[in-house]
C-alpha cells in the first residue's frame, strides 16, 4: 500500500513525506539487489575521482558536473533499472 500524507491534506503531497513505501531489506542472495549494491558503490567511486580531479584543478564539484559525466550515465542507468526491477509498482 502506498500513500503519501501532506501535512494540511493528503492532496499537498509535495509537502509530506512519504509513507509505507516497500523498500524490501538488503539480501544479497538477490542478483537484483547485489546488482544495485554494485552500481552503487561504482557511482560512489566514480564521484569520489570527480571530486579529486576537481580539487586538483583547484576548483568545487557541483551537482551539474556530476550529473554532465559521461562516465557516470551509465552507471546512474543501471541504478534506475534496478530500483526498476525491484519496485517495478512503483516505478510506473
Amino acid at each position: 500500500f502506498f500513500h503519501i500524507a501532506g501535512r494540511a491534506s493528503d492532496r499537498h503531497f509535495h509537502t509530506g513525506p512519504i509513507r509505507n513505501l516497500p523498500i524490501p531489506a538488503y539480501d544479497g542472495g538477490n542478483a537484483h539487489h547485489a546488482d544495485l549494491a554494485a552500481q552503487s558503490q561504482a557511482a560512489h567511486r566514480r564521484v569520489a575521482a570527480l571530486v579529486a580531479e576537481r580539487q586538483a584543478a583547484g576548483r568545487r564539484i557541483n551537482r551539474n558536473d556530476v550529473l554532465r559525466d559521461g562516465a557516470l550515465q551509465p552507471i546512474l542507468a543501471g541504478i534506475d533499472a534496478g530500483v526498476r526491477a525491484i519496485l517495478p509498482a512503483y516505478c510506473a
